[in-house]
């Protein structure tokens, strides 16, 4: 998942645009303490971010979800990302960050506290060309994905803990990506991506009630599918249809729709013929790559 560099990446904070690594945030920030924060990905396309209000409203489904209320409407969150827009040039990769902000050492809840709004943002990277090439490797990782009994995986919080230990498990064993299992021992995502497979000429990809996050990409591209008349299933998966797949690919804000070249060791097409469509639907959808 390319990011700027951090020399290139700028920060708007209480009203100030200034390079990131200039920016300074309170130590006492509990998002900084406790990992206790809310946040979204972003990129834009043609100059416009793409699907802002899906992100905006799943950021406020996260920040319900953990307690955190957010006292900006839509409109003013959209006005924070434009203002460090205007100073910047070309695509951008925009990251959305609400913290809890600064507050006394410990749990108990403070009306007085407010949250941090962070807006960082710098020049989007482009994918290599191998990822359209040759794909990405992925495979089964030990760790599991968090389950909605203990911190939801349908809230995209800054305690990323759960997702970079399996991406670090997968780098470990050779590989790009990481797929996890719930508890229940279903297919949920990658460590920073959804998950679609083919399977029997079906495109289909896990239920986010077995734990998935429900990204904005996933959902456009599953919307793309249905209003091409392609097959769909939105589903619990096995571990086991890994290797009953013919084609598979991975769905993320930066990735856009990534194909999959090496599944457990298994080689796939790239891009394989379903994928190659939903990655031309896409393009046109969203302006181009």
């Amino acid at each position: 998942m390319p990011a700027p560099p951090l020399d290139l990446l700028w920060a708007r904070l209480d009203g100030n645009n200034r390079p990131a690594l200039e920016t300074r945030l309170s130590v006492l920030d509990h998002g900084l303490l406790y990992g206790d924060s809310a946040y979204e990905t972003l990129r834009t396309y043609a100059g416009k971010v793409f699907r802002l209000g899906e992100h905006l409203a799943r950021l406020r489904r996260t920040a319900a979800g953990i307690r955190l209320e957010l006292p900006w409407t839509d409109a003013e969150l959209a006005a924070e990302i434009a203002a460090l827009q205007a100073d910047l040039q070309g695509e951008l990769y925009i990251r959305l960050l609400v913290l809890r902000g600064v507050g006394e050492l410990d749990y108990a809840r403070n009306g007085a506290q407010r949250p941090t709004l962070l807006v960082l943002a710098g020049p989007f990277v482009e994918q290599p060309e191998w990822l359209y090439t040759r794909g990405l490797t992925a495979g089964l990782v030990e760790m599991r994905r968090s389950p909605h009994q203990a911190l939801s995986p349908t809230y995209k919080t800054g305690n990323l803990l759960n997702a970079r230990l399996a991406h670090m498990e997968a780098r470990e064993r050779g590989w790009q990506e990481a797929l996890m299992l719930s508890l229940e021992g279903h297919l949920t995502e990658a460590s920073s991506s959804n998950l679609f497979l083919v399977l029997d000429g079906v495109l289909s990809t896990p239920a986010v009630s077995d734990g998935i996050l429900e990204g904005v990409t996933r959902n456009a591209v599953l919307e793309l599918a249905v209003a091409a008349g392609l097959p769909t299933r939105v589903a619990s998966l096995g571990p086991e249809t890994l290797d009953q797949a013919s084609e598979a690919f991975l769905t993320s804000t930066t990735r856009a729709v990534g194909p999959i070249g090496q599944l457990g060791g298994r080689n796939l097409p790239v891009p394989g013929p379903l994928t190659a469509r939903l990655m031309e639907l896409f393009r046109a959808h969203a302006g181009g790559l």
